[in-house]
């Protein structure tokens, strides 16, 4: 029987500050910077039911290539450490900027928030850890300024990791390559079975909110379509036995995103939800309508909604993406911009840390059908007598 949708955590989730990540940042930059500060911030808070890993530093204009291969990077070193479930939060920042009480914040299309926006919302977490590093200490002293005009934080809520490199870096901007991605879309779809959420699920639905533009308050909302696979999809998965449920699968996709979009989660009933059922939401201050689609299909609404221009997907799903056009085009529909996003490895040459494998190897990727064979694996068999 698949499990139902758990009940809230009564521990807060911590949250670990971040800054820049180094230039170029490949498997060992990431390795060396980050490696340390995120094992040993699970360390630190074994029993919080998620651990909020807050990256500051200039990401706005976006450079989408370069920053779903910055998530692709830092979710395989995650995976690396941990399999407990580890969110990563993008935040512009740029050292030396101050956030007082009297600013007005500029408009921001992006779903990406400045440091000064981000702090100031009650984000009540149980820690807040960070690096021992002259950068962290002035990342945090930024936070705390903005933060405490709204809760008060404990000292005995502020945890200092040892060690930790501080790496000189250039503009992460510099760094992108000059044809990156910087268009952006009021209507972007993907799908899923988001089964078991892992960590390449949780790069595809972060890289998919970065390719949004987000309207004025006046305007429409824009839109994001999260197919969720039914059942009539999962039906001959292998280890089926520990599939889990509909509802509890997107809760786990609403939870999440609700933290990289610093929103509050809205609530899945524990019920049955039909065929091509959708459950809508708001976030991002309403000028985010996300659809949640109960799909029986590889088209979902992406043929029965027009009003959508953009589709992330992986390069294990590129033949859905192509499929998906092709049935738009004959409707007489202006074909999805496709967006591929890096395939996580679950391998490494060197022991240390995992990278993002090139788009058309699948070989050793995370994915929901190895944690599902664990997990049966894992459970008693039963005796023939």
């Amino acid at each position: 029987m698949a499990p139902s949708i758990p009940k809230p955590s009564t521990q807060r989730p911590s949250l670990l500050l971040l800054c820049s990540p180094p230039s170029p940042p490949n498997r060992h930059s990431l390795h060396a910077a980050y490696y340390a500060p995120i094992s040993e911030a699970l360390a630190r808070v074994p029993d919080a039911p998620y651990l909020t890993v807050v990256l500051a530093a200039p990401f706005v204009p976006l450079k989408w290539t370069y920053l779903q291969s910055l998530l692709a990077g830092l979710y395989s070193l995650v995976a690396s450490i941990t399999d407990a479930d580890v969110r990563i939060m993008l935040v512009d920042h740029v050292r030396g900027r101050d956030y007082p009480p009297d600013r007005i914040a500029p408009f921001n299309d992006s779903t990406i928030p400045d440091l000064g926006t981000y702090a100031a919302q009650k984000h009540r977490y149980q820690y807040l850890l960070h690096p021992s590093t002259e950068g962290s200490y002035e990342l945090l002293a930024t936070y705390l300024r903005v933060a405490e005009r709204y809760e008060k934080v404990l000292q005995k809520q502020i945890i200092p990791l040892p060690g930790g490199l501080s790496l000189s870096t250039e503009s992460l901007l510099d760094t992108a390559p000059a044809t990156d991605v910087t268009e952006r879309y009021r209507g972007v779809c993907l799908g899923g079975t988001f089964d078991h959420l892992h960590p390449g699920h949780k790069l595809l639905l972060h890289a998919s909110t970065l390719l949004l533009k987000l309207p004025r308050n006046d305007e429409p909302p824009a839109t994001l379509i999260v197919g969720i696979s039914g059942d009539a999809l999962l039906k001959n998965k292998k280890f089926a036995s520990e599939l889990e449920s509909w509802p509890y699968r997107a809760r786990s996709v609403f939870s999440f995103l609700s933290t990289i979009l610093s929103s509050p989660a809205p609530e899945v009933e524990d019920r049955e939800y039909g065929d091509n059922e959708e459950l809508h939401a708001k976030f991002c201050d309403e000028r985010l309508d996300i659809c949640f689609a109960n799909i029986v299909d590889v088209f979902g609404p992406t043929i029965t909604v027009e009003d959508v221009q953009a589709i992330a997907l992986s390069g294990e799903t590129r033949g859905g993406g192509t499929s998906i056009n092709e049935r738009r085009v004959e409707k007489g529909w202006n074909p999805l911009v496709v967006f591929e996003i890096d395939v996580l490895d679950a391998t490494s040459d060197d022991g240390d840390a995992k990278e993002a494998r090139k788009p058309d190897d699948f070989s050793a990727k995370i994915s929901s059908t190895e944690i599902r064979k664990r997990k049966a694996e894992l459970k008693p068999q039963k005796s023939d007598h």
